[in-house]
C-alpha cells in the first residue's frame, strides 16, 4: 500500500473528467440540435455543409424570384386578355358601322365609342406595371454616337414676320405665343399689345402620329375676321419616332411657349453748323416705344422726334462742352416724343473697332487664343467707371496707356470709336391707355465717330464740338421706303432654353424589344429571360382605325383581326413562359430539399444517438463518483497498521 501517490484516486478522477468533457458536448449537441457546432467537431463536414447551405440558400431566393416572375407575366396575360376583350368590342363595332342601312351620325356615335376604347388601350400598354415596372413602356437610356434618341423633336421655322401699320400691335405683348395640346390637336394663342387676345382654331392631329408634322400659324387664323393678323407667321415642326403615341406627342407639345422678340433700327439726321464727316447716329427703339408714338413707321418720317432741333434741352446740345470735358459728366440730352414725352438720353459705355493692320485682315497684338494664334480685329469695350462714358472716354479709345487704342501700333489704318446711349422716359408711358402694363425703357442711339490713320485728338474734339442736333427718322428719303424693317422672330424655347418637354424628363425613344433577366438558379447564369415585343396602339395597328364610311369600317375589320393576333402571339409568349417557370420552381424546389436533406445528415445531430451517448457518459460520471469514496477508505485502512 502506498500514500505518497493515491494511483486509484488520480485514475478515477481524469476518467471522470474525461467522461464530463463527452457529457459537455453531448449536452452542446442536444442542445443545439447540430452534430456540427464548430469546426474541431468535424472540419471535412463543416466545409461541405457550409457550401451546401449556400446552394440551400440560394434555391430558396430562386424560387421566389421564379415565382415573381410567373407573378410578372401573368399580370401582362390579365392585361393582354382585358385588351383581347376591347378588340371584340371594336370588331362588332367595326361589323356594325360596315352595314348601310347606317348614316353619317350613326357611324360618327360608333367612331366615338371606338375612340374611347383605343384611348384604354393605349392606357393598359402605358399604364400597366409591376412593382413599379411598366410593363410595356421602358425608355432606352442606350446612347447613340453622344446623345440620347428624343422620341419627339420640335422645331420652329419661318418665324420672321414683316410688320407694317395694321398688324403692328397683334403680335404678343410678353412676347410668348402659348400651345395648348389636347386629343383635339394643338391650339396657339397669346395677348397682343392692342390688349386683345387671339388663338388659333384647333390644329387637328394626323391620323398616323409617327413622322415629320406641321403646322404654320397664318393657316389657322381666322384672317378674314382679324385681318390685322395677317403677316404674323410661323412654322411649327414636330417629328414623332415610330414608337411613340399621341399620349407622348401630346405631354410633350402641351405648355410648350414660341418665344418672340421684335427689333427695330432706325436711321437718324444729324444736324451741325456745318457738315463734319465721320460723325453718324442710329436709333433702336424698343417695340412698346414704337407701338406709344403712333407713328407710321413703315414709311419715311422725318418727325419721328417732334421738333428735335428746338427741343433739345441743353445748350451745349450733349451737355457738356467737348473742348472742356468734365470727367464728372456723362453725356445727356433730352428731346420729346410723341405720347411719350421727354426721353432722356444718358452715355452709358463706350467702345471701339480698330481697322484691320493689312490686306489680309490680320492685326496683330498682345492678346492670343490658347494656341499662341493671333485673335482678329479687337472689339474694346470701355464701361464707364466713375467719370462716366464722355469726351475722356472717346479720347482714351484714341490713346491709352495700355497699348491698345485707335492711333497707336495701328499702322494709321484707324477704325470707329461707339458711343452707346441709352433712352428712358421721364414718366412711364402705356401703349394703350386703359392697359395695366407701363414700360420706361425707349431704346438706344449709337453715336459712331470714325477715325483716320491722320485723325488726332483735336481732329475729333473738333468734329464732335459741331454737333448742334438730332432727328431720329424712318425710311429712306429717296425712295420713300423704311430702309430698316421691324421683325418679330420666334423661337422654341424651355426653361433651360432647348428642345424637350416644359416640364418633367424628356421621353425617350421606346424600346422595341423588352427583355427581363429572372435569376432562376444559385448560381451565374441560372437564369430564365422573358423576352416580348413593346406594345403600343401603333405598333398593333389600331391608330388608324376609323369607322365613318363604310370603307373605312371594313378596313377596320382587317385591322383589328391583326390586331389580336399580335395579342394572341404575345399571350402565347407569356403562357409558354409560365409553363416553363412553373417546371423550373418545381425543380428549383425539389433540389432544394434534396440539398437540404443531404446538408442534414453532415450538419444535424442524431438524436437518439447523441441521447445513447448522454445516458452512457452520465453513468460513468455517477460511478466515477461513487467509486471515488471508496478508494478514500481503502487509504484510511493504513492506520490500522499503524496502531
Amino acid at each position: 500500500m502506498r500514500i505518497a501517490n493515491n494511483v486509484s484516486m488520480i485514475n478515477t478522477y481524469g476518467n471522470m473528467k474525461k467522461a464530463n468533457n463527452r457529457l459537455q458536448k453531448n449536452c452542446e449537441k442536444l442542445a443545439s440540435g447540430y452534430r456540427i457546432n464548430r469546426s474541431a467537431d468535424d472540419a471535412a463536414g463543416l466545409a461541405i455543409s457550409e457550401k451546401m447551405r449556400a446552394q440551400i440558400n440560394g434555391l430558396s431566393q430562386a424560387s421566389d424570384n421564379i415565382s415573381d416572375g410567373i407573378n410578372y407575366v401573368q399580370v401582362a396575360d390579365g392585361a393582354l386578355q382585358e385588351v383581347q376583350n376591347i378588340f371584340l368590342r371594336i370588331r362588332e363595332l367595326s361589323v356594325q358601322a360596315s352595314n348601310d342601312t347606317y348614316q353619317d351620325e350613326d357611324r360618327q356615335a360608333i367612331e366615338e365609342e371606338i375612340k374611347q376604347l383605343k384611348q384604354e388601350v393605349s392606357e393598359i400598354f402605358n399604364k400597366t406595371e409591376f412593382n413599379n415596372i411598366k410593363i410595356w413602356v421602358q425608355d432606352t437610356n442606350v446612347v447613340v454616337g453622344h446623345e440620347k434618341i428624343d422620341a419627339i423633336r420640335v422645331n420652329v421655322s419661318s418665324p420672321n414676320c414683316t410688320l407694317d401699320e395694321s398688324n403692328k400691335a397683334s403680335i404678343p405683348a410678353n412676347g410668348t405665343y402659348n400651345l395648348k395640346a389636347d386629343g383635339d390637336g394643338i391650339v396657339v394663342s397669346w395677348k397682343a399689345y392692342n390688349g386683345k387676345e387671339y388663338e388659333t382654331k384647333p390644329i387637328s392631329w394626323p391620323a398616323d402620329i409617327t413622322g415629320n408634322h406641321s403646322f404654320k400659324l397664318s393657316d389657322h387664323l381666322d384672317l378674314t375676321g382679324n385681318p390685322e393678323l395677317i403677316g404674323i407667321d410661323f412654322t411649327y415642326s414636330y417629328n414623332v419616332s415610330k414608337y411613340a403615341e399621341l399620349k407622348n406627342v401630346i405631354d410633350s407639345i402641351d405648355g410648350a411657349k414660341v418665344h418672340s422678340y421684335t427689333s427695330s433700327l432706325f436711321h437718324t439726321k444729324m444736324f451741325s453748323e456745318k457738315p463734319i464727316n465721320g460723325i453718324s447716329f442710329s436709333a433702336s427703339i424698343d417695340y412698346p416705344a414704337m407701338l406709344a408714338s403712333k407713328k407710321d413707321f413703315e414709311k419715311y418720317d422725318t418727325d419721328f422726334i417732334e421738333s428735335s432741333v428746338n427741343k433739345i434741352k441743353n445748350a451745349n446740345n450733349l451737355i457738356q462742352n467737348p473742348t472742356e470735358s468734365d470727367s464728372s459728366l456723362k453725356w445727356q440730352f433730352e428731346f420729346e416724343m410723341p405720347n411719350i414725352g421727354t426721353v432722356k438720353a444718358e452715355s452709358a459705355y463706350t467702345y471701339y473697332i480698330c481697322d484691320w493692320k493689312d490686306p489680309d485682315k490680320k492685326w496683330w497684338y498682345e492678346d492670343k487664343d490658347i494656341n499662341g494664334n493671333i485673335i482678329g480685329r479687337p472689339s474694346i469695350p470701355r464701361y464707364p467707371d466713375p467719370d462716366g462714358a464722355n469726351l475722356d472716354s472717346v479720347i482714351d479709345a484714341l490713346n491709352n496707356d495700355r497699348g491698345l487704342s485707335l492711333l497707336k501700333d495701328t499702322n494709321g489704318t484707324g477704325g470707329y470709336i461707339r458711343v452707346i446711349f441709352n433712352l428712358t422716359a421721364e414718366s412711364s408711358y402705356k401703349i394703350n391707355s386703359g392697359d395695366s402694363t407701363s414700360y420706361s425703357n425707349v431704346g438706344s442711339i449709337t453715336m459712331s465717330i470714325r477715325v483716320s490713320g491722320s485723325d488726332t485728338v483735336e481732329t475729333i474734339s473738333e468734329k464732335l464740338a459741331s454737333i448742334k442736333g438730332l432727328d431720329i427718322y424712318a425710311g429712306n428719303e429717296v425712295t420713300n421706303e423704311l430702309s430698316s424693317k421691324s421683325y418679330t422672330h420666334a423661337n422654341w424655347y424651355e426653361e433651360p432654353w432647348g428642345i424637350g418637354q416644359i416640364d418633367g424628363d424628356p421621353i425617350y425613344e421606346k424600346k422595341e424589344e423588352i427583355n427581363l433577366e429572372i435569376q432562376a438558379g444559385a448560381n451565374e447564369g441560372e437564369t430564365i429571360s422573358i423576352d416580348y415585343t413593346a406594345l403600343t396602339n401603333t405598333k398593333v395597328g389600331i391608330n388608324d382605325i376609323s369607322v365613318l364610311t363604310r370603307e373605312d369600317a371594313n378596313n377596320a375589320i382587317s385591322l383589328i383581326d391583326k390586331a389580336s393576333q399580335i395579342i394572341s402571339e404575345q399571350r402565347g409568349i407569356f403562357g409558354a413562359l409560365q409553363n416553363r417557370m412553373e417546371h423550373a420552381k418545381s425543380n428549383v424546389d425539389n433540389s432544394h430539399i434534396n440539398i437540404t436533406a443531404s446538408e442534414s445528415l453532415i450538419r444535424d445531430v442524431d438524436m437518439a444517438k447523441e441521447m445513447a451517448a448522454y445516458i452512457k457518459e452520465q453513468i460513468l460520471m455517477q460511478a466515477n463518483q461513487n467509486i471515488m469514496p471508496q478508494i478514500r477508505t481503502m487509504s484510511e485502512s493504513v492506520l490500522t497498521l499503524l496502531k
